[in-house]
């Protein structure tokens, strides 16, 4: 049985971006269904992918139901999309967690090898859809999941969440460099160019986590 999940959805000032998680076979591909969300966001669920590919769809305008462009990103495995947001050149971060060892990264990224279980991933895609911009892992040993995302003026990246991971990692001088136990709460900052800039815990000895920034 096919199964289709709503990962997220955000609405941008030249049209709408969708995303969404997908269970179903590589091929054929899909015929695109449209949802209608609001006055100027639509949903384009679509998705057959192997285990759960990230689609990426972008519309020209909230009027229309003309696609612009349509992308499949992930990896192997499971691949979790969990927010979108955009920056003032219309190109698109995506957020969420994977446990594809094989999720695209971009040569140099801050951290280019997957740990075991699941990691959060932050990937920056061209505002026309050719292509990757930049794109990490971000995680430990445990699992991890990214959980929120934010973009600045600078196009400076903000992620948070949860992680299980005591090796998560942290920066020199960080509010909080250690883990707590129970699953802590995260935030990090990533450069415009893909590094980290800072990151930190944010928990107590229960369980943590961060879903908005």
């Amino acid at each position: 049985m096919l199964k289709t999940a709503l990962a997220c959805l955000a609405t941008v000032a030249a049209g709408s971006f969708a995303a969404e998680a997908a269970i179903g076979p590589a091929s054929p591909r899909p015929t695109v269904v449209n949802a209608y969300f609001g006055t100027d966001a639509r949903l384009w669920r679509s998705g057959m992918a192997t285990f759960d590919d990230l689609e990426e769809s972008r519309l020209e305008s909230p009027q229309s139901l003309a696609m612009t462009w349509s992308s499949f990103l992930g990896g192997s495995a499971n691949d979790y999309p969990y927010r979108v947001a955009t920056d003032s050149n219309g190109d698109i971060y995506v957020a969420g967690y994977t446990e594809s060892p094989d999720y695209p990264v971009s040569q140099g990224a801050y951290q280019g090898t997957k740990n075991l279980g699941r990691d959060v991933f932050v990937t920056k895609i061209r505002a026309d859809g050719t292509g990757i911009v930049w794109s990490t892992f971000l995680g430990g040993a445990g699992v991890d999941h990214g959980l929120a995302l934010a973009v600045d003026s600078n196009h400076d990246v903000y992620v948070a969440g949860n992680t299980l991971s005591a090796d998560f990692p942290v920066t020199a001088g960080a509010y909080r460099t250690t883990y707590s136990g129970g699953g802590d709460a995260f935030v990090a900052k990533l450069t415009g160019g893909g590094g980290l800039g800072y990151s930190t815990y944010l928990g107590g000895v229960a369980s943590d986590l961060a879903s908005g920034i």
